[in-house]
């Protein structure tokens, strides 16, 4: 009996040693990983067996708890691996998967609560985003494949079924789902995974065949064109999970995948791309953006960052101080996941020292194909980067300034994470400045020159929607210290703006509306620093197209 037991725990220990631990990452990936973990552990609660969000918005819409960042927080115990980390990982991921939903034949199938507080069932009638979040199935599940993949050796066996289980519930899920086509990028990448690993684990053809289908959907719409771009285009958050993904694509499904191929490809043209955009002295994107919850990486977390992290080091990071409070702080819970992907991620070579030097000025011009088929459609108004049925995005980065823009035409007036055009710049301070434009219409023509010049153009669209209102141009800025009252009331009524660290002249055949009217940035629930508002309405003249023209003044 004392040989068993002995060889049996010599077994375990084995096993436990070969899972990836801590000490085995980049000196860069364990500062990464011990950060998040940290931050974690504080907002770990005991008695719910839950981690809690410190997002407030997050709290006042959804609850108090996360499920998706518990599961990320599991991980990183696992990773660790100190005292009682195996034994409170084990338990949260229990806890976790208590809140899968197994309803068979309903669009939540599969999913998540976001958070231990939410209902059992989403109530009648169901919402999809409002009532539950059908990306918690892509978000979990790719997290539960990893959480198999290191370290489902030393979980016990229980757990383990639990988690196959969670799994094929998830896999099940997406495959039915209607609302996550190739454009989709972050969860059309993570979606494939799923399938492809459930499908290769479980036996399931189907599973494997819809993954392929649907990866090489996502393959033919990136590469298009010349210029191979993501649909979800120049996202300083979700190139974070789509980078994850294709790891996950290119490193832990079956050699013979499809995904295999695709995945290096579209993660080398990623990485490129980011090069391209990345002004590593303002440490932020140029924009424009297609999805963002800020303007300024240095004051929200935008996960791509924290790939940069992994590449040249907290130093170089665009990463808001950890110190203070910072906008989307939950998504900082994800940082121990890319650390532990760390091992298998490969960087290309010549993109590295674009994240720690700016190279020089540049312009850069990239086509977003709507489709993976060439478009013929002509628009009524057609410039230079007429964006038909595609979109153009023109970005020209300087020293100390750049200035982002995109031309499109949508079928719905975007939301507030679309940014089509930026400018950023350096303050006096040392800090960054911004400002961005709020889309009020689905047809705009933005365009942004090696001239300090931004184009803005508002063609009428047709039909005319309700959501439409293209006769007002809407802009936000901040990054700077509080204006004097007198220069609010004068710095747009002139045509000449003055702000800390840069002046602008600005031209329309729009008139302001109102004056410029100053909000603040808030920073979960804490006031943190001045931002400005401020509007352009042209009365109503039969064909004639509202423009607005800014030249940055140095």
């Amino acid at each position: 009996m004392f040989t068993v037991a002995l060889f049996i725990l010599c077994f375990y220990t084995a096993v436990h040693a070969a899972a990836l631990q801590l000490r085995d990452l980049s000196q860069h990936a364990q500062d990464l990983a011990t950060l998040s973990i940290t931050y974690m552990d504080q907002q770990w609660d005991e008695d719910l067996g839950f981690i809690s969000s410190q997002y407030l918005e997050f709290r006042l819409n959804v609850g108090d708890h996360l499920t998706r960042e518990t599961l990320w927080y599991s991980l990183g115990l696992l990773l660790r691996n100190n005292g009682t980390d195996h034994d409170r990982a084990v338990a949260a991921i229990h806890r976790v998967l208590d809140n899968q939903y197994d309803s068979p034949n309903t669009s939540f199938h599969g999913t998540f609560r976001r958070a231990p507080e939410e209902p059992t069932e989403p109530p009648a009638p169901v919402r999809e985003y409002l009532d539950f979040d059908p990306n918690w199935r892509e978000f979990c599940g790719t997290t539960l494949a990893l959480l198999l993949m290191e370290y489902e050796a030393v979980l016990p066996a229980d757990l383990v079924v639990r988690i196959i289980q969670a799994l094929r519930l998830a896999a099940e899920g997406t495959r039915k789902r209607k609302t996550a086509p190739p454009r989709y990028t972050n969860i059309a990448l993570m979606r494939s995974f799923v399938l492809s690993f459930v499908g290769d684990r479980l036996g399931v053809p189907d599973f494997v065949e819809h993954a392929e289908e649907c990866a090489q959907q996502l393959y033919e719409l990136w590469a298009r064109d010349d210029d191979k771009t993501l649909w979800e285009y120049n996202s300083p958050t979700y190139y974070g999970p789509d980078i994850f993904a294709l790891v996950l694509w290119t490193s832990y499904t079956n050699e013979k995948s499809g995904l295999v191929k695709l995945g290096d490809e579209i993660l080398d043209g990623l990485w490129s791309d980011i090069g391209e955009f990345y002004h590593p002295g303002l440490r932020n994107f140029v924009g424009p953006y297609d999805r963002s919850y800020g303007v300024d990486m240095l004051t929200y977390q935008a996960i791509v960052g924290q790939w940069i992290w992994l590449a040249v080091g907290r130093e170089f990071a665009p990463i808001p101080d950890l110190s203070k409070p910072f906008d989307h702080s939950d998504d900082w819970c994800f940082a121990v996941v890319v650390a532990l992907l760390s091992p298998r991620t490969r960087i290309p070579a010549a993109v590295i020292p674009r994240l720690t030097n700016f190279t020089g000025d540049r312009t850069v011009r990239r086509v977003i194909a709507h489709t993976s088929q060439k478009t013929t459609t002509r628009l009524p108004y057609t410039p230079d980067d007429d964006p038909q049925r595609d979109r153009v995005v023109t970005a020209w980065l300087g020293s100390n300034v750049m200035i982002g823009a995109q031309a499109s035409n949508d079928d719905k007036v975007r939301n507030q994470q679309f940014h089509p055009a930026t400018i950023h710049w350096r303050t006096p301070t040392g800090g960054v400045g911004w400002f961005r434009a709020v889309p009020t219409t689905r047809y705009i023509i933005a365009k942004a020159g090696p001239g300090l010049r931004l184009e803005i153009a508002h063609p009428l669209p047709l039909p005319k929607r309700n959501d439409d209102n293209p006769r007002t141009f809407a802009f936000r800025m901040g990054g700077f210290s509080a204006l004097d009252r007198q220069a609010e009331a004068s710095a747009l009524e002139s045509g000449t703006w003055v702000l800390p660290g840069l002046t602008f002249s600005v031209v329309t055949n729009a008139v302001v509306q109102g004056s410029i009217v100053r909000m603040q940035e808030d920073i979960d629930g804490l006031g943190r620093r001045a931002m400005y508002a401020v509007n352009f309405t042209m009365e109503e003249l039969e064909g004639v197209i509202p423009w607005l023209y800014i030249q940055v003044l140095l």
